[in-house]
């Protein structure tokens, strides 16, 4: 099948999803035709991509694709329709915001695991998987991977080149090359934790890739248990280890015991307006934000610069992705001084105290650290890592 009939194959197979309200199935479809290098500037497809992502409540993924048309638009003299679509994502903006509000209502949170008990695929196969799964994208010195600011919607593997990483306040640039023989995980933070890109990567000479698209991998996780516990366990040996040598708390435990550790966190989800901790509510657990916001409100008159305070006296900080919170929870008869609230969807890692306790009886320095971290003011029992663990850690991978 050449590719001209591929695209059309699946456009018609996006338009027949649409017609049955198979929103999911149509976005994802959408948005492997964008991966096409002469489709991406199709305003027709994006702005269909964007209408089937609001439809499945993906606003985050809906505005971006506008605001991309927004751009097309203005580029091509359209203001009035730019100025018309920016209305319409300013509404979208403000109808997630106001569904936030009307979740206030107390109610149990659905805290679902969302891990799969399969054997994951074998390493070399899953990185197999996602070349087979991504799209060859070749850069010429000086063209541009990436752009801070924008959104996730990829993952790279890096198989030939060179690129550079350029973070604004940072003098110091960073450089990525495979190893002979090789490939290198490229954007891997932003993937795992749907933020948009930190950083600007330039190609620094003649560069190979392969891009995977994030709406692909969530098809084929579906599609195959055993990829998607491969892709977990990417997850824990390109996120969650690094993450956590660069806490406070965790970085004096040794690389073999701290990987062990990591691996015994359980991947959990709550949905937008849901409580995960309610204040003087004991939990035995402690969670790592995987992605999205949640806000932490608490009656501390200490509550720091970056904390705002509410209409009636609480004071309310936000959390982002690689927070440790709930620390106090791995002791026993710890009682929150907080209430924890998901201001998006959330996918956590959680950590209980059942399963963190074998490391604690072997080293009483952690609960000392820990009974110190909880007797402080509220919003400073949010653990933040060393942002430095984005680029100190070993993205080389193999398929070999």
């Amino acid at each position: 099948m050449n590719a001209g009939y591929a695209v059309s194959d699946k456009l018609r197979a996006a338009r027949k999803a649409v017609s049955r309200r198979a929103f999911s199935e149509a976005k994802a479809l959408f948005a492997e035709v964008l991966q096409q290098e002469d489709m991406r500037a199709d305003i027709d497809v994006r702005l269909r991509h964007a209408y089937c992502a609001e439809q499945t409540g993906d606003y985050t993924d809906a505005v971006a694709s506008y605001r991309q048309v927004v751009t097309s638009y203005r580029d091509t003299g359209e203001n009035a329709a730019a100025e018309k679509l920016l209305a319409k994502i300013q509404d979208l903006e403000q109808a997630e915001i106001d569904a936030l509000e009307n979740e206030k209502v107390e109610s149990a949170p659905e805290i679902r695991p969302i891990g799969v008990n399969t054997p994951p695929m074998e390493r070399q196969a899953l990185i197999r998987r996602l070349c087979q799964i991504g799209i060859p994208r070749h850069l010429d010195a000086r063209d541009l991977l990436c752009r801070a600011g924008d959104p996730p919607a990829h993952l790279w593997l890096l198989r030939s080149g060179s690129l550079r990483v350029e973070v604004e306040g940072y003098d110091e640039q960073a450089s990525m090359e495979p190893p002979d023989g090789g490939m290198m995980l490229v954007g891997e933070g932003g993937f795992f934790t749907q933020q948009r890109r930190a950083a600007t990567v330039v190609a620094e000479a003649p560069t190979d890739v392969f891009e995977i698209s994030r709406d692909v991998v969530t098809v084929e996780q579906h599609a195959d248990p055993s990829f998607a516990a491969g892709m977990d366990a990417l997850l824990l040996d390109y996120w969650i280890e690094p993450v956590l040598s660069r806490h406070d708390v965790f970085e004096r435990i040794n690389d073999v015991d701290r990987r062990r550790l990591a691996s015994e966190f359980e991947k959990m989800e709550v949905d937008a307006g849901q409580t995960l901790i309610e204040a003087g509510e004991q939990q035995d657990a402690a969670y790592l934000l995987l992605s999205g916001c949640a806000f932490l409100m608490h009656a501390d008159p200490a509550q720091g610069d970056d904390s705002l305070e509410d209409g009636d006296g609480s004071f309310t900080t936000s959390l982002f992705p690689a927070d440790l919170i709930n620390l106090g929870g791995l002791l026993h008869d710890f009682v929150s001084p907080y209430r924890v609230v998901a201001a998006t969807p959330l996918q956590l890692l959680r950590l209980s105290r059942e399963r963190f306790e074998p490391y604690a009886m072997r080293r009483s320095w952690i609960i000392d650290a820990i009974v110190k971290i909880s007797r402080k003011p509220a919003h400073l029992q949010v653990m933040k890592p060393d942002e430095s663990y984005r680029w100190f850690i070993n993205r080389d991978i193999s398929a070999a």
